[in-house]
């Protein structure tokens, strides 16, 4: 069974930036990660143990796995697929998104420019096969529902018990 899903390519497109600033992190470096959304464009900065200079395409793609250990975490929690999906990723919905291949510019310092265009920028809608997928979103749904009930209801206990602290209080 098919289902039709929104699906924001911003939020994606974001994500895949972030998830790759990190697995692909030089940590040794005291270099401050950059993430800046400007009026045309939107582009991450990052330390970067370089294996080669410019600009990376598709077709000139060479995946190296820099954090393993964070990588196969993004893997587990599943923002991550394989070794250069999120590149590939970035690609195509950024051509969904602003019309425009995204930038990818190894160096010490790696640099990610996904353009914005305002008149082209849209979200779309995906067919996905529901079933297990669909069925874990609704149970992390209502576990999160679930949650923010029982934090109510503590905050509210936890007011009660201090309004009736302060009456003993008050009565001594």
């Amino acid at each position: 069974m098919d289902d039709t899903i929104n699906k924001s390519l911003r939020n994606t497109i974001v994500r895949e930036m972030v998830s790759n600033t990190l697995m692909h992190r030089e940590f040794s470096s005291s270099y401050t990660a950059k993430f800046v959304i400007e009026k045309d464009k939107m582009y991450v900065e990052n330390a970067s143990r370089a294996t080669r200079q410019g600009n990376i395409t598709l077709e000139e793609l060479e995946p190296n796995p820099k954090n393993p250990v964070i990588a196969n975490f993004f893997r587990n929690i599943g923002y991550a697929d394989q070794l250069g999906s999120g590149v590939r990723n970035l690609f195509k919905y950024s051509r969904l998104y602003s019309g425009e291949d995204p930038e990818f510019i190894e160096g010490n310092i790696f640099k990610i420019i996904v353009p914005l265009n305002e008149k082209y920028s849209f979200d779309y809608q995906e067919s996905v096969t529901t079933g297990k997928k669909q069925a874990m979103h609704q149970k992390k749904q209502a576990m999160i529902r679930r949650n923010r009930q029982c934090i109510r209801k503590n905050r509210q206990y936890i007011r009660k018990k201090q309004a009736m602290h302060q009456k003993k209080q008050a009565m001594h």
